[in-house]
């Protein structure tokens, strides 16, 4: 965490307002909230939890590490009372259920990927910064994948053991059926 007189942090008067516009944003108590985008990803995944596992709020809010209390406060909010309504269509499929849970949290979930390769870069973790920022240009499809060129190895199973083919050599090519 940077202090406040670091030079590198931006104390203009236009970043301090909207640091204290994001501070008072979050200041509204949890029962109050009244948007499905005003929750947060893990009170979405401890109701889920809770509807379809059939677990207390304790249970389910220690399962994402978090206070059974706190979820109980934001699922009395107009905010969860929606986001499970919307939920209910998914009850005998499970699988269009996990697409909507997955869909609805996309954004909350990629920005994380950002800062878990934020933390690796910070860390020196450059293996590992690597293939989060892979795992990401692959997602958005902006990354070249790498296509094998390489031999193309065949092995034979012949009864009770194995053998590897030797290196054949041909020539094809394709044609056009009729």
């Amino acid at each position: 965490m940077t202090d406040s007189t670091d030079p590198k942090r931006d104390n203009s008067r236009a970043a301090l307002e909207m640091r204290l516009a994001k501070y008072a944003e979050n200041l509204v108590a949890p029962i109050h909230k009244e948007n499905i985008e005003d929750l947060p990803r893990w009170v979405k995944t401890a109701l889920v939890m809770r509807a379809v596992d059939g677990m207390s709020y304790k249970e389910a809010a220690e399962r994402v590490g978090r206070k059974g209390d706190t979820l109980s406060q934001y699922a009395k909010s107009p905010a969860a009372k929606k986001w499970m309504e919307s939920l209910l269509v998914f009850l005998d499929d499970p699988i269009a259920l996990a697409k909507a849970y997955l869909g609805a949290n996309a954004l909350s979930v990629t920005l994380e990927r950002f800062a878990f390769l934020e933390a690796a870069v910070a860390a020196g973790d450059y293996r590992e910064g690597d293939k989060i920022a892979r795992d990401l240009q692959d997602r958005i499809g902006i990354g070249v994948k790498k296509t094998d060129t390489g031999a193309i190895s065949v092995r034979i199973q012949l009864g009770g053991g194995t053998i590897d083919a030797p290196i054949v050599e041909a020539e094809w090519s394709e044609t056009e059926t009729e």
